[in-house]
C-alpha cells in the first residue's frame, strides 16, 4: 500500500477510543445495511501461499480462537470506512478503507463456524449475506453462493470426511469454473482450509454461538463519512493486488505482542513507528533519488533495522549467547522493560537524525582513510577494510546484518545519546572502545559468543569510563594499556597520543613504545613522543614506495629484529623466526603482543640505525655488510626472490642456524616438516632468477631441489656449497676444468652421482646464487657439446 499522509492518520491512535466504536463482526453486520468491498480494493491476500503471509494468518487465527476458547477479549486495532460516493451520489452501508483483510477473515471464520455447528439455521446466517465482495463479479457471486446454496448443500449431504473444506466446496455444482481464475476466491479457499485445521486444533464447542453472543473478538469501527470515500481516494490508498510486505506483517505481529503487555505503550509505539521513526527511514530511502523504490527501500530498511535492534537485544540480554540468528518477537517482547528498551534505541537514532543527521553525527567522532598512513589528531580512525562499509553503523543497520564490532559501536552511540554525554567525553570513551575492539579483531577474537560481554563492558566504559578488571571479553593486554594511558598521562599528552593510535600500522596501540620509552624521570614523555614521531617519519604516507628498502634496512649485523612465539624458544638446534614479508604485516611487529618475543629489537634498530629514509641502502650496497656465507647477504641482495608474500606468517626456519645458516627455509605456514610446503631460500632465489617453466622446476614440498627438467640434474644448497646430482659421471669430469669452482664427490648408497660444488676460494666477487647460475649454464653447455659430438659421430658412421 502506498504511504499517503491522511489528515486523520497522524494522531489516529490517540483519538480512536473517543470517536471510534468498539464492536464485533456480527454487531457491525447488524448495524450496517451492507459491508461492501468495492471494485477498486485489492484482492484478498491472507490466503496467499507465501511464508510471511502464512505466518500472519496463523498468528491471527491463533489469537482469535484462543480468545474464544478462553473467553478472553482481543481487540484487533481499528477498521475505518464510510458511505460510498459515486457520481456525487452517496450510498448507504459501510465501505472499509482499512480493514478489508481482517473483515474477510472474520467473515470466513463465521461461515465455517456455521457449518461446524449443525444446529445453526439458515435464518441465523442471513446477516453474513450483508458482507459483499465486488472486486470482481465472480467474487460477488461466490460469496452469495457460499452463504446460500453451497452451505445448504454441505449441511444436507454426507460430506466425505477425508476431503478438506475447499475440496468439498469445489465439488459443489454451484462452484463455477470461472472461480478458479479469481485470486480472491482462491485465497478464501486457502484460508478456509487453515480455519478448518485451527478449529480442529482448538476444538471449541458451539463456536458459532460464542462468536455471535460473546465479545471475544473486537475492533474499533471508525466512520469517515465526512471525508467522502471516492474511487480516487481508494485508488490512492490501495495498490490493487499488491502483496503484503514483510515489514507490514512484522509490524502487525509486533503491535499485537506489545499490546498484550501494555496497551498504552502499544499506542505510543505504533504512533512513533508511523511518524518520527518512519520519517527517519523515509529520509534514508529518499537519499538515492530513486522515487520508484522509495517505499520498498523504506520498508526493507525499517525491517532490517528492527532485526538488528532485536538481535542486539538477543545478545545483550543473553537470550542467545552463541549463534547469530534472527530473533523471534516473542523472545524479545517479553515485558514492559523489554519494550521500553527497544523504544529507547529507536528514539536515540531518531533524535540524532532530527538534531544533526545520522552521518554528520557519525563523522563528528569517526573517520576512515584507505590512502593516509599517518593519523588525524582530533577524530577516531576506524580500520575497516571494505569501502562500502565506510558509513554510520545506524545506516549499515538499515542495509544488512551488523557484525560484532558494528554492534558494539551501535550500542555505544545509543548510550551516548540516551545519557546525554557531551561530545568531548564521548570522543574519549569511544576511542577506548575503538582501541579495545580493534585489538580483538586483530587477534580474530570478536565472535558472537562474546558479544554479550562486549556490550556489557561497552556500557561501563560509555557511562562511567570504567574498564572492567574482571574482563573476559576484550583482550587483557589491550585493557591494561587503556587503563595505563588513562592513569599515567596528563590530558594534553593523552590527546596527543590519539594521532599515533590512528596510524595505519599501530591501529590503536602504542604500548610497545610506552614500555620502551616511558620513564618516571621523563615527566613530559619527551623521549616517548620523539620516538613516536620518528616512527611516523619513517612510516609516512609514502612509506610503501620504499617498503622494500625499509624491509632490508631492518636486517642488521648486530641486532636481529625477527620475532618468535614462546614455543619457538626451545626447539633444540631448530630456529624458527617471523620475518617482515609484506607491508600489511607491519602491525604485528609494532603492536605489543604477549605471544611474541624480541619485540623491542625492531624499535632499537629504528632508533639506533635508521638515520633518514634518504640514507637507506639499495640491495647491492646493503648486502655488502654481510659475508656470502651468511643468510643476511641473500635476503638483502635478493629481497624479492628470497621472499614469498603469499605465505601466511613470513616464517623462516633453520635446522641449525649457528652452523648451517645458508640452509635457511621459507615456511608456507609456521610448521616445518617433509610433508609441509616450504622452500630453501637459495633454491627459491635460483629458480626465480632463472625462471623458465619449460626448463626448470622447484617442487613446493620438503625443501625440494632445483630441477633441470630436460637433463634430470638437481641442485640444492648446503652450507658447503651446491649439492648436485648430475646423474652422469662423464658430465662431472667435463666440468672439473672450471677455475672458479671445485667438485667434491658426495656419493651415497642412494646415488652414485652426487657431488658438492663450491668455490675454490671465497673472494666475495661471486655469491652462491652466481655460482648456481654459472653451474646451470655450464651443465647446459656441456650437454650441448655432448649432443653435438653424438651427432658428429653418427654422421661419420653413416659416411
Amino acid at each position: 500500500m502506498g504511504r499517503i499522509r491522511l489528515p486523520w492518520k497522524k494522531e489516529r491512535r490517540n483519538v480512536m477510543s473517543n470517536i471510534g466504536k468498539l464492536t464485533t463482526f456480527c454487531r457491525l453486520l447488524n448495524d450496517e445495511s451492507v459491508i461492501m468491498i468495492p471494485k477498486v480494493q485489492r484482492d484478498y491476500a491472507y490466503g496467499r501461499q507465501e511464508k510471511k503471509v502464512e505466518e500472519v494468518l496463523d498468528g491471527m487465527l491463533d489469537t482469535m480462537l484462543a480468545a474464544v476458547k478462553n473467553n478472553a477479549t482481543e481487540i484487533f486495532d481499528f477498521i475505518y470506512g464510510g458511505s460510498y460516493i459515486r457520481n456525487n451520489n452517496k450510498s448507504i452501508g459501510l465501505i472499509p478503507l482499512d480493514g478489508q483483510q481482517r473483515l474477510t477473515t472474520l467473515f470466513l471464520l463465521h461461515f465455517y463456524a456455521s457449518i461446524l455447528q449443525k444446529d445453526v439455521q439458515g435464518s441465523d446466517v442471513e446477516c453474513l449475506k450483508k458482507f459483499r465482495y465486488e472486486t470482481r463479479q465472480s467474487a460477488t457471486d461466490f460469496c452469495e453462493s457460499l452463504i446460500g446454496g453451497i452451505r445448504t448443500d454441505i449441511l444436507s449431504s454426507n460430506a466425505d470426511e477425508s476431503k478438506c473444506i475447499s475440496e468439498i466446496i469445489k465439488d459443489n455444482p454451484k462452484y463455477l469454473p470461472s472461480y478458479e481464475s479469481d485470486p480472491t476466491i482462491q485465497s478464501m479457499l486457502n484460508v478456509l482450509n487453515k480455519i478448518e485445521g485451527k478449529c480442529k486444533e482448538y476444538s471449541i464447542h458451539d463456536l458459532w454461538t460464542k462468536l455471535v453472543m460473546r465479545d471475544n473478538i473486537q475492533f474499533y469501527s471508525l466512520s469517515l463519512d465526512d471525508f467522502g470515500l471516492t474511487d480516487d481516494l481508494y485508488i490512492k490508498m490501495n495498490s490493487r493486488g499488491k502483496k503484503l510486505t514483510e515489514f507490514e506483517i512484522f509490524k502487525s505481529d509486533l503491535e499485537k505482542a506489545v499490546a498484550a503487555i501494555d496497551q498504552d505503550i502499544k499506542e505510543s509505539m505504533s504512533r512513533m513507528i508511523d511518524n518520527e521513526w518512519m520519517d527517519m527511514l523515509w529520509d534514508y530511502a529518499n537519499s538515492n533519488n530513486d522515487n520508484q523504490q522509495v517505499v520498498q527501500r523504506a520498508d526493507s530498511g525499517f525491517m532490517c533495522l528492527f532485526r538488528n535492534v532485536f538481535r542486539l537485544e538477543l545478545f545483550r540480554r543473553r537470550i542467545e549467547d552463541r549463534k547469530n540468528r534472527d530473533p523471534k518477537i516473542a523472545e524479545i517482547i517479553t515485558d514492559k522493560e523489554a519494550v521500553e528498551s527497544i523504544i529507547s534505541i529507536f528514539n536515540s537514532i531518531s533524535s540524532i537524525h532530527k538534531r544533526c543527521g545520522i552521518e554528520e553525527d557519525w563523522y563528528k567522532y569517526f573517520y576512515f582513510s584507505q590512502e593516509d598512513v599517518i593519523g588525524e589528531d582530533n577524530r577516531i580512525r576506524l580500520f575497516w577494510q571494505l569501502k562500502q562499509n565506510h558509513k554510520s553503523v545506524f545506516l549499515l543497520a538499515t542495509e544488512r546484518e551488523l557484525s560484532v564490532p558494528e554492534f558494539v559501536y551501535f550500542y555505544a552511540l545509543h548510550l551516548i545519546e540516551k545519557n546525554h554525554i557531551n561530545e568531548q567525553i564521548a570522543l574519549k570513551r569511544l576511542r577506548i572502545i575503538r582501541n579495545l575492539v580493534t585489538a580483538n579483531v586483530r587477534s580474530n577474537v570478536a565472535r558472537y559468543e562474546q558479544l554479550a560481554g562486549f556490550l556489557n563492558d561497552a556500557e561501563m566504559i560509555i557511562t562511567n569510563e570504567i574498564i572492567p578488571n574482571t574482563n573476559n571479553t576484550f583482550i587483557s593486554t589491550a585493557c591494561d594499556e587503556e587503563r595505563l594511558k588513562l592513569k599515567c598521562f596528563q590530558e594534553e599528552d593523552y590527546q596527543h597520543l590519539l594521532r599515533y593510535e590512528n596510524h595505519q600500522i599501530l591501529q590503536g596501540s602504542v604500548m610497545l613504545f610506552i614500555d620502551k620509552y616511558m620513564s618516571l624521570e621523563d615527566s613530559e614523555n619527551s623521549e616517548l613522543f620523539r620516538q613516536l614521531h620518528k616512527f611516523e617519519y619513517i612510516f609516512s604516507n609514502e612509506y610503501k614506495e620504499k617498503f622494500s628498502l625499509i624491509r632490508i634496512g631492518l636486517i642488521d649485523a648486530d641486532i636481529e629484529y625477527m620475532q618468535y612465539h614462546p614455543s619457538m624458544a626451545n626447539e633444540d638446534n631448530m630456529t624458527r623466526r617471523y620475518f617482515l614479508h609484506r607491508n600489511d604485516e607491519l602491525s604485528h611487529f609494532f603492536i605489543k603482543n604477549e605471544l611474541r618475543r624480541n619485540q623491542e629489537a625492531i624499535l632499537d634498530i629504528l632508533s639506533l640505525k635508521f638515520i633518514s629514509l634518504g640514507n637507506l641502502k639499495d640491495p647491492f650496497r646493503k648486502c655488502l655488510e654481510f659475508k656470502i656465507t651468511n643468510w643476511q647477504y641473500y635476503l638483502t641482495k635478493y629481497p624479492v626472490e628470497s621472499n614469498r608474500e603469499d605465505t601466511k606468517y613470513g616464517c623462516y626456519v633453520w635446522d641449525d642456524k649457528e652452523k648451517r645458516p645458508l640452509e635457511m627455509v621459507i615456511l608456507n605456514s609456521s610448521y616445518h616438516s617433509e610433508s609441509n610446503i616450504e622452500w630453501k631460500v637459495l633454491n627459491h632465489i635460483l629458480i626465480s632468477k632463472l625462471w623458465n617453466p619449460n626448463k626448470y622446476s622447484l617442487d613446493f614440498h620438503a625443501s625440494s631441489p632445483f630441477v633441470m627438467i630436460q637433463l634430470g640434474v638437481t641442485l640444492t644448497i648446503t652450507q658447503e656449497g651446491w649439492l648436485v646430482d648430475f646423474g652422469n659421471t662423464d658430465l662431472v669430469n667435463a666440468l672439473r676444468s672450471s677455475e672458479v669452482y671445485k667438485i667434491t664427490d658426495f656419493s651415497s648408497e642412494t646415488s652414485a652421482t652426487k657431488y658438492l660444488v663450491d668455490f675454490f676460494t671465497i673472494d666475495e666477487s661471486y655469491d652462491y646464487i652466481d655460482l648456481g647460475i654459472m653451474l646451470v649454464n655450464d651443465i647446459e653447455n656441456v650437454y650441448a657439446q655432448f649432443e653435438t659430438q653424438k651427432t658428429d659421430d653418427t654422421t661419420t658412421l653413416i659416411i
